[in-house]
């Protein structure tokens, strides 16, 4: 809450640390729509223009970006502004703070698929815990056979971009 008042420093927070910033400045976190995980390579589509314009050869508003969550943002904090929204999250990346100077994002572009997910994530949430149905277990499996980093790779450009400018 001092950082928000402050406008310094600059922060990023992902999955949970996007919920905690929600939460301590004033939004909510509830379970996702439809009650279950989402793990899957989800696309996130810009919803404030200039945001859009920011990642770098951005042609289309949409990204694709691995999601692993059980809860995400349902409300955003007092003043706070959604820069993009997904099926599973509509308040996916937002940016919040009385000078702009908290970015948050629910989604993991700073995830690599072979080691977060296939080697660790997937053996989780799929295999021992078994958190996610067969329809979503196919969808999450089509999902990442055509997933490249190039949108993580952007929007972690923008994030760094972000926190040193």
């Amino acid at each position: 809450v001092e950082v928000e008042k402050k406008g310094r420093p600059k922060v990023f927070g992902g999955c949970f640390g996007c919920q905690i910033i929600a939460v301590a400045l004033g939004g909510s976190v509830s379970k996702n729509p439809g009650g279950e995980f989402v793990l899957k390579a989800e696309n996130v589509t810009a919803i404030e223009p200039h945001f859009s314009s920011l990642l770098p050869a951005r042609k289309q508003p949409t990204f694709n970006l691995i999601v692993s969550h059980g809860y995400c943002i349902s409300e955003l904090p007092p003043g706070a502004t959604c820069l993009a929204s997904s099926p599973s999250c509509k308040n996916e990346i937002y940016m919040a703070g009385q000078h702009s100077n908290i970015l948050a994002c629910q989604s993991h572009p700073e995830f690599h698929y072979g080691y977060a997910i296939k080697e660790r994530i997937w053996k989780a949430v799929v295999e021992k815990f078994n958190r996610l149905s067969e329809e979503a277990v196919e969808e999450a499996r089509a999902s990442f056979e055509t997933f490249t980093r190039d949108d993580s790779n952007a929007l972690c450009e923008l994030i760094a971009d972000f926190l040193h400018s």
